[in-house]
């Protein structure tokens, strides 16, 4: 090991220390979701290998069984993993287009991107400690190679940015998604590079004598865009959304606002995680932000521009789902339409939309706790709301009378239409529902079998299979499974399933390796 000093050791610690988040430890647990209507092939399961057959036809093999895993199915080929090497991406008739040499290997925007753990060239110099890095490739749809870089750090083409940037020690490169390099940037004692945001070049300064940072957002032509100095010393990005509203990537799932001379407006969305939920770039992509006061703690909508579009008023307010959204104020639920007209439930509401006109609307509650149990937001999924009713029963006392008790044994799942109107009621026997997608929704017999009903709440899938659980720390939720494109995957079996119920998996009954797996 080649001789170094104190200062020497504390530039390599900092500069070429690898950061191991750039691999998805055990890849084998992800999963993309099969498209069926993109797919023009069927992962199919024979005991612990998968081949593939043609869409509609399980007994149609287009490739025999020889794979470990499946990672996801696209248009031209799919990524698996081959029962030998690794993850490497394969056409039609199973010839690899991208070798199998990545333990990651995964679609990123409109490339495939492969990643391992590497090691340093030897004739940088660089002592044994410090010799380890990651290598990322990346190719296009066809498998051909665009670039590689070696990285200690590296954030991809993500948000729909086409810049990327990739660090080994000091230096930055900066990449569009062509694989062209657009600019090299080294790290000084002045300033820090805090990465992309919106195909912009985020800079951070030294903090002043009052520990505020500026951070400079410029074009890759170096012409600057803003300079906002801000309290916060550890954001990951900085986005522009409207003319005097900016959009702070915080971390843990933290995400601040600011106008254009960096004051804070007062609201933000966090967490209260500690290291457990990660912040996502994606999450300003929105039109309309939910966010809490940190005055008042209670929740609000905002836009793009920074305008509060409701009262800053709710307890809560759940996220939304196809343009509307759930929210508590005080102890009543309300529904906020995609014109943000309030309407709540007890009585024939007339409330005003933005067009002034008046518009009777009634419903039920969503059943909440039904919602975190699938680890969706309440909603109408296929124009439909998932709920229960319940009979209520009256004693003969007056505390009866006045507080009538629910009778359990009467439960039942209910789907409500955007009118207000019921028009699904499963019976008793059913113990579980999920939401509709593409007519159908996973449903539980007395059995605790696993079928699927249609918008008449009939069994159009026979109840033979299971549910499964991720049951991992620190929010264990049920998985169901939704078709799209006309597959779903059933996760307690490792394979998928078609609107007719065809099976595509053979032999016995194989649960994923990992609680989070696919």
């Amino acid at each position: 090991m080649a001789h170094c000093t104190y200062g020497q050791i504390d530039t390599l610690e900092r500069y070429y220390s690898v950061d191991f988040y750039q691999d998805i430890d055990k890849f084998e647990r992800e999963h993309d979701p099969l498209n069926g209507k993109r797919a023009k092939m069927i992962p199919y399961r024979q005991g612990r290998l998968y081949g593939f057959v043609k869409p509609g036809k399980p007994d149609k093999y287009l490739i025999e069984p020889q794979f470990e895993q499946v990672y996801g199915v696209y248009e031209n080929g799919a990524i698996v993993k081959d029962t030998n090497y690794s993850y490497g991406f394969i056409d039609f008739k199973g010839n690899y287009l991208i070798p199998p040499y990545f333990s990651n290997l995964f679609k990123e925007g409109h490339m495939f991107h492969g990643s391992f753990y590497s090691r340093v060239d030897s004739t940088l110099g660089i002592p044994e400690s410090y010799n380890s890095c990651f290598a990322h490739y990346y190719f296009d749809l066809k498998g051909k190679e665009l670039f590689s870089e070696q990285t200690h750090e590296y954030k991809g083409f993500i948000s729909g940015d086409s810049l990327a940037v990739f660090r080994f020690g000091s230096t930055y490169h900066v990449r569009s998604n062509t694989g062209r390099l657009v600019k090299e940037i080294r790290i000084d004692s002045m300033f820090d590079f805090v990465g992309i945001s919106d195909n912009l070049l985020i800079t951070r300064s030294l903090p002043d004598s009052l520990w505020y940072y500026t951070y400079t957002g410029t074009t890759a032509e170096d012409e600057t865009v803003f300079n906002l100095k801000i309290d916060h010393g550890s954001l990951d990005g900085v986005y522009r959304l409207g003319p005097n509203h900016f959009g702070l990537l915080g971390r843990n799932g933290d995400y601040y606002y600011c106008d254009s001379n960096g004051v804070s407006t007062g609201y933000g969305s966090y967490s209260n995680s500690v290291g457990m939920i990660h912040s996502y770039a994606e999450y300003f992509n929105q039109e309309q932000f939910i966010v809490q006061s940190s005055e008042s703690e209670l929740f609000g909508i905002v836009n793009r521009d920074g305008t509060a579009i409701t009262e800053f008023k709710y307890s809560r307010i759940f996220p939304f789902v196809n343009g509307r959204c759930f929210a508590k104020l005080n102890s009543e639920m309300m529904y906020i339409n995609n014109r943000l007209t309030e309407t709540n439930r007890e009585s024939n509401v007339v409330t005003i939309d933005i067009h002034g006109v008046e518009k009777p609307y009634t419903f039920m509650y969503p059943d909440v706790e039904q919602y975190q149990t699938l680890f969706m937001p309440p909603g109408f999924y296929n124009g439909l709301l998932l709920s229960k009713d319940f009979k209520k029963m009256y004693g003969e006392g007056d505390s009866l009378k006045q507080y009538p008790m629910i009778d359990l044994d009467s439960m039942h799942f209910i789907y409500i239409d955007k009118k207000g109107k019921h028009k699904i009621s499963l019976p008793t026997s059913v113990l579980f529902a999920g939401v509709f997608n593409e007519g159908l929704a996973p449903a539980l017999n007395k059995d605790r079998k696993l079928g699927f009903i249609n918008k008449k709440g009939e069994w159009a899938i026979a109840p033979e299979f299971e549910l499964a659980v991720a049951a991992a720390y620190p929010f264990p939720y049920i998985i169901t499974p939704q078709f799209i494109g006309g597959y779903a995957y059933i996760k307690a079996f490792k394979g998928y399933i078609d609107k007719k119920g065809n099976k595509y998996f053979g032999g016995e009954r194989m649960e994923d390796h990992y609680y989070f797996s696919h």
